[in-house]
């Protein structure tokens, strides 16, 4: 009998020491995390509570957020202040509304209290945003979010959001994340401003929570969409999608990136345009850039006063610091595909760039022949001709509708573009800005070594 009980107590005081363990254990993983995500300089993050028990844990954590941007040409920063509220309840047997075995169980939200005074309306029995999870013994984890339901009224408009959820797990630093919104809806007195519906989010991602909150570059797989928008009943779009995929090196010097834009269908009163695409790739693209970017150059850009000679000199003065990081690593953009169809056909184009030179010592990026010499670029454009021409007939609606000294109507403007547009590819065929087949429009355009050609011909810039 002494063997089942020495085993038995065994037990029962790991069951309760072990509690203490894992708060002392979570508790430095918190304050590590709360140190690394200020290292962002418009983000900060304090912990301005921490009550640590037995058997749980609680939190407060103070972050302030200074968002930069323009307000009509002047530079000014969007200050965010809020108190994250974190519960924790410590394993291996945990004991909350209902026991569960795991490592540590976790409740956070964000009252919003400043929010409400601001004029947003939800439920007064809910947080304005609350996540919860637990992380298992082998320290994999899986949790929900939640923002509920609210209205908001800004000046004459009222909108409306039907909240919130996502979910995620992670498994080892395997990341996979999903989360949805039914609608967005603003409306006026006089009628339906805008409408988003089904929004969603999904991510895939290779890391840890520390480069996360560190920005570092990290290989991942995400797309956002929204299945159809409303604009104003005069414009409608169908099947918007940002998506997007990096995949960093073995040795977490460089990555390859990848952002796409496509919409399915845009309907408006008078043009209808689908399968629109914009792929754009970065390949070799250097991590110690980006951190340098993140760190410096982003912030400065964003709150960037144009009229500010003394500004715009600070900035070039990071830029030129910043490039060589950038083109150590040779990196390539891309333009894969740029596209369009209209009812008269379709447009498609295509360009990749690089730079010739790595060594930029003594590069001064602000001469345009430095570029002029350096660059390699190819770029490359398809129209079908019935598109070519509708594009070149809005050209010239443009011009005469902006001379004052005509005296024509719109009917009369339409019609003489019609006229001239098949004249106006003709003469750019003929100056060589073009090629002409029986139904195409193409051209070409490449450069390098301070030479450029186009359409195969020498071209002086």
């Amino acid at each position: 009998m002494k063997l089942p009980i020495a085993i038995g107590s065994l037990v029962i005081g790991s069951v309760l020491i072990a509690p203490k363990f894992i708060a002392t254990q979570t508790q430095t993983k918190i304050e590590d995390l709360v140190a690394q995500a200020t290292t962002n300089p418009a983000f900060t993050a304090s912990i301005k509570e921490y009550h640590s028990g037995w058997f749980s844990s609680d939190a407060v954590i103070h972050v302030k957020m200074a968002i930069p941007t323009n307000i009509d040409g002047q530079p000014t920063t969007i200050d965010l202040a809020f108190d994250y509220d974190v519960a924790l309840h410590h394993g291996p047997i945990i004991f909350s509304d209902n026991w569960q075995l795991g490592l540590i169980s976790y409740q956070t939200q964000i009252k919003g209290d400043k929010a409400r005074e601001a004029g947003l309306v939800w439920d007064t029995k809910l947080p304005l945003y609350s996540h919860d999870g637990l992380v298992t013994y082998n320290m994999d984890s899986q949790g929900t979010e939640s923002i509920p339901p609210f209205s908001f009224e800004v000046d004459d408009i009222k909108g409306q959001f039907s909240g919130y959820q996502g979910q995620i797990t992670t498994k080892g630093e395997l990341v996979n994340y999903q989360g949805v919104a039914d609608n967005l809806i603003l409306n006026s007195e006089e009628q339906e401003v805008a409408k988003l519906e089904k929004l969603m989010f999904k991510l895939d991602a290779e890391v840890s929570l520390e480069e996360m909150l560190t920005a570092k570059l990290y290989s991942s797989d995400f797309a956002f969409s929204i299945d159809k928008m409303n604009m104003a009943h005069l414009v409608t779009m169908e099947n918007f999608i940002i998506d997007g995929k990096s995949v960093v090196s073995a040795d977490g010097k460089n990555a390859d990136i990848k952002f796409g834009y496509h919409i399915a269908k845009i309907d408006t009163p008078e043009e209808q345009v689908s399968d629109i695409d914009i792929e754009i790739e970065m390949n070799q693209f250097s991590a110690q850039f980006y951190e340098f970017y993140q760190s410096k150059l982003a912030t400065k850009m964003a709150s960037l006063d144009a009229n500010d000679p003394a500004a715009i000199a600070e900035l070039t003065t990071l830029a030129q610091e910043g490039l060589p990081l950038l083109f150590a690593s040779d990196p390539e953009l891309k333009i894969t595909k740029l596209g369009f169809t209209m009812p008269e056909g379709s447009f498609t184009s295509n360009m990749d760039m690089r730079l010739g030179s790595k060594d930029l010592t003594n590069a001064n990026i602000q001469d345009p022949n430095f570029w002029l010499q350096n660059l390699i670029l190819n770029a490359k454009a398809q129209a079908d001709k019935p598109l070519a021409e509708k594009l070149a007939a809005q050209m010239v609606i443009n011009q005469l509708s902006a001379n004052p000294n005509l005296d024509l109507t719109p009917e009369q403007i339409a019609q003489t573009a019609k006229q001239q547009a098949p004249m106006m590819l003709s003469t750019f065929n003929q100056q060589g800005f073009i090629t002409q087949s029986q139904d195409k429009i193409e051209m070409k355009f490449n450069m390098a070594g301070g030479n450029s050609k186009l359409n195969g011909k020498p071209f002086a810039l």
